[in-house]
This record gives C-alpha cells, sequence and structure tokens, in this order.
C-alpha cells in the first residue's frame, strides 16, 4: 500500500503466510492469508507501493470459510487504524 521495508515474512498456523512492512510515519502494514510470496519478499528488502509480494490465497486456517481473501491491517504507532485514507486511487 505504501513504500517501505519488508520486516518479516512468517508462517503462522492460523493466518497463513504473514508479510509485515514497516514503512514512513510509524505505519506497519501487515498481508495475511497470502500464497506465492514472491522471492524479493525478504526481510530487509525495500519495497515501493503497487509491488506484488505474493497471492491472495485461502491460506488462513482460521478464516477458511470465507474464502479467498486478504487480511489486511494497517497499525500505527502499533495500534490498527483505518487504511481507507492510505489508498490511492488509480487514474
Amino acid at each position: 500500500v505504501l513504500d517501505g521495508t519488508v520486516k518479516s515474512v512468517q508462517q503462522d498456523p492460523l493466518m497463513g503466510n504473514v508479510i509485515t512492512i514497516e514503512h514512513a510515519q510509524n505505519l506497519t502494514s501487515v498481508y495475511a492469508g497470502v500464497i506465492n510470496v514472491s522471492d524479493n519478499v525478504k526481510a530487509g528488502a525495500q519495497l515501493k507501493a503497487g509491488d506484488a509480494i505474493a497471492q491472495v490465497g485461502n491460506a488462513a486456517a482460521s478464516e477458511a470459510k470465507d474464502g479467498a481473501h486478504l487480511h489486511f491491517e494497517l497499525h500505527e504507532n502499533g495500534a490498527p487504524v483505518d487504511a481507507q485514507p492510505y489508498f490511492q486511487k488509480e487514474s
């Protein structure tokens, strides 16, 4: 969603693959339940907004009944925030 640095790529028993990215202004984004994580997505990697990091999948055991989707969170100073203002509209 924003330029940033990959903090971690982990496998969680309930959420599947979880990618955490740190951004400017004390923001952190979390992408969970993804599959086929890109080879360039490793801790310390620099990413630009819009870079492909993985594919949406049905990898989150805790949300399997919901079908394939992305579990996305945005945190500011460690607390969850509304992500909508950070999404840019494409023209």
